[in-house]
């Protein structure tokens, strides 16, 4: 059993650095490409620039007793709503 939750974990870290790659690489083309006239990035460029700002980026962590779903939920979770709210942005535009 403790081997089947190690792989899942790694399993959702994986999607979630490509998933938060791919998000991060959409809203450069669509705000900094777009406005400022930079080159667009790749998936594997932004899954570089992510790490190099997560390095930096303090992100509060609830106490130790939070699910694993919630966990995969918010790692998945947040790149999505926050390409949402991007493509309402990019509206106004």
């Amino acid at each position: 059993m403790a081997a089947l939750q190690l792989i899942a974990g790694f399993s959702v870290l994986a999607v979630s650095i490509l998933w938060r790659g791919y998000v991060l690489s959409v809203l450069w083309s669509w705000f900094v490409a777009g406005q400022f006239g930079a080159p667009a990035i790749s998936v594997a460029q932004a899954i570089g620039l992510a790490l190099v700002f997560g390095v930096f980026a303090y992100r509060y962590r609830p106490s130790k007793d939070v699910s694993f779903a919630f966990l995969a939920f918010d790692a998945l979770f947040t790149p999505l709503l926050a390409l949402g709210v991007a493509s309402i942005v990019r509206g106004f535009l």
